[in-house]
């Protein structure tokens, strides 16, 4: 089981930061994370975000890129609605060739309404026009020449013989998938699944995959997972409880979805105060938040590596808290936690 990070650079909305040294938080710390022995930093995208949520990530994996040489570098995830496919095939062919073929190209239908409104898209169109868009981009990468026409793209006589990606036939496509229908259509084209495991994985996925005439013993499944850790509890939930609470208000408000506890959800208006928040059991968002010692995240972990997964991404990191604090949670990680799963 692999294990990376999954870096967001983002602030709190009522103490920002100036964007030089967000930005430039997160690229010294994508650079530790190779240094640290991570196998792979994975990066998000939000638009229009009260928390200066990155809009490029492509953009800023190249920086990434130009600063390692080994770690690899994914979206995750790039929102295909917003997109023109053959540009993200230009640009994610010269991230491809400039990193020597570490991309790992994620893509998702995206979630938060103000950003479909702004965009003008319908949300009705997002699972659509993700579907045909990756399709797009995967025939750039794999034909030399080809037309495209589909319900939201019309593209004559597209020319990509002199443009390859290192990786062939193209690099790792994964899909962020929820329903049935995406991981259907993931498994029929052979893609690859991100953000976690449910049963979907082995009730359509595998069918899928099977069905279609892809070797299933190819598939890869990251898990994603909330997480910080300092040498007690107490301390990890001092660093960490402010930004965490930040990550459901911001989906709250963003997309309607719940967080999580053990009790059952925890719709908008229902957060517990800062200081209560941390006492909640099982509080997270689309997963139980790991805060605590190396150990408790171990003990995580162990359970994750009884799944089918083959990557972990730890989101560290949260709003707020400072790139000191990130980075004993990190080295951490790295001292303790990494060295007891194998290739990381």
């Amino acid at each position: 089981m692999k294990i990376g990070l999954a870096l967001y650079p983002r602030h709190l909305p009522y103490r920002p930061e100036p964007l030089e040294e967000l930005y430039g938080s997160f690229l010294d710390n994508a650079v530790y994370a190779e240094e640290l022995g991570y196998s792979h930093v994975w990066m998000g995208e939000h638009h229009f975000s009260p928390d200066a949520w990155p809009p490029s990530t492509l953009v800023l994996l190249t920086h990434v890129a130009a600063r390692t040489s080994r770690i690899r570098l994914g979206t995750g995830m790039l929102l295909m609605p917003f997109h023109h496919p053959l540009r993200v095939a230009e640009d994610a062919i010269v991230l491809d060739v400039l990193s020597h073929g570490r991309l790992d190209l994620g893509f998702s239908v995206g979630s938060a309404f103000h950003e479909y409104r702004t965009f003008n898209v319908p949300m009705s169109e997002r699972l659509g026009r993700t579907q045909e868009g990756v399709e797009v981009v995967r025939r750039c990468f794999t034909e030399d020449r080809f037309d495209h026409h589909g319900k939201y793209y019309d593209f004559p006589d597209v020319r990509m013989e002199w443009y390859r990606p290192v990786q062939r036939p193209h690099p790792p496509i994964w899909i962020g998938a929820f329903g049935p229908k995406a991981f259907a259509w993931a498994g029929r084209n052979g893609y690859h699944i991100n953000l976690g495991y449910t049963p979907l994985y082995e009730q359509v996925y595998l069918p899928a995959l099977e069905a279609a005439g892809h070797d299933p013993r190819q598939a890869m499944l990251n898990q994603l997972v909330y997480c910080h850790v300092a040498p007690t509890r107490t301390q990890a939930w001092d660093e960490a409880e402010e930004g965490f609470r930040w990550v459901i208000e911001y989906y709250q408000t963003m997309t309607g979805a719940p967080g999580i506890s053990d009790a059952g959800p925890l719709p908008p208006g229902t957060l517990p105060p800062l200081g209560e928040f941390r006492n909640t059991p099982g509080i997270g968002f689309g997963g139980k938040f790991i805060v605590g010692t190396p150990d408790d995240l171990t003990r995580h972990l162990e359970q994750v590596a009884k799944t089918p997964a083959t990557h972990v991404a730890l989101a560290l990191g949260v709003a707020g808290m400072s790139k000191e604090q990130m980075r004993r949670s990190m080295e951490l990680i790295a001292e303790r936690v990494l060295p007891r799963f194998h290739d990381t």
